[in-house]
């Protein structure tokens, strides 16, 4: 149970880093482009080449 607790700090943490990170750093198009990825990313990985 502790260590599971310290993994949910832990991402907590990093989360919060990140959000402080993008919210100084990237302006507001560049935020936006930020919020398509995850969408982009799940096409890709959808991605199916007949190869395998």
């Amino acid at each position: 149970e502790a260590g599971r607790e310290a993994v949910e700090a832990d991402r907590r943490a990093r989360r919060d880093w990140m959000a402080g990170a993008i919210a100084v750093t990237l302006d507001a198009d560049e935020r936006r482009q930020l919020e398509a990825l995850p969408g982009l990313l799940d096409k890709l990985a959808a991605y199916d080449d007949g190869q395998g």
